[in-house]
């Protein structure tokens, strides 16, 4: 199964997946492994290479790095999930 999304993690170790057609499967596994990480992924905009326009993911390590607390007025625009 290809290009595939895990909806759920059942007792046993079997996994039910959904692919990119809406097919449903279930696999059967000695092992699963949770990798929790994010990626974003960035979709370019009219507008988005003027100063001041961050993407999300540059917000949270700027946020992160200075140690802000919040800022005095934020724009947020972010992708919706698939």
């Amino acid at each position: 199964m290809r290009r595939a999304e895990v909806i759920g993690i059942e007792t046993g170790f079997r996994i039910l997946a959904a692919d990119e057609n809406g097919g449903l499967a279930t696999i059967h596994c000695e092992r699963i492994l949770l990798a929790t990480g994010a990626r974003e992924r960035f979709m370019p905009f009219p507008g988005w290479t003027l100063p001041g326009v961050l993407s999300t993911g540059a917000v949270q390590t700027l946020i992160k790095q200075s140690g802000c607390s919040r800022p005095r007025q934020l724009w947020l625009a972010a992708p919706g999930f698939f």
